[in-house]
């Protein structure tokens, strides 16, 4: 049997996720979830930004041709309607928990 302060947790989680913002925000992320192709992308920028990151950490020196890699598919990226949704979506989420 639950608590009172579990059950006006609940209430409020259930408030939250019924807000208008926080609708959009989930669409937005359950339409990436389900494009195979934007995940790609989404995973592929992440990996060579991680790369770029981790050399520079290392104090290796960044390849021009590496960094425009990166940039070309960061680009295309963007320009995927989907998975620009799906960043929107986080940095409100971000916003929200700020």
């Amino acid at each position: 049997m639950p608590t009172k302060i579990e059950a006006k947790t609940r209430e409020l989680c259930q408030t939250l996720i019924e807000q208008p913002e926080m609708i959009s925000i989930r669409k937005r992320i359950d339409a990436f979830l389900a494009n195979d192709a934007a995940r790609g992308q989404y995973e592929t920028v992440t990996s060579k930004g991680q790369a770029l990151h981790e050399k520079q950490a290392k104090s290796q020196t960044l390849e021009g041709a590496e960094i425009a890699d990166f940039e070309t598919h960061r680009d295309a990226l963007l320009q995927n309607s989907v998975a620009r949704g799906f960043l929107d979506a986080q940095e409100e989420l971000h916003e929200i928990q700020h």
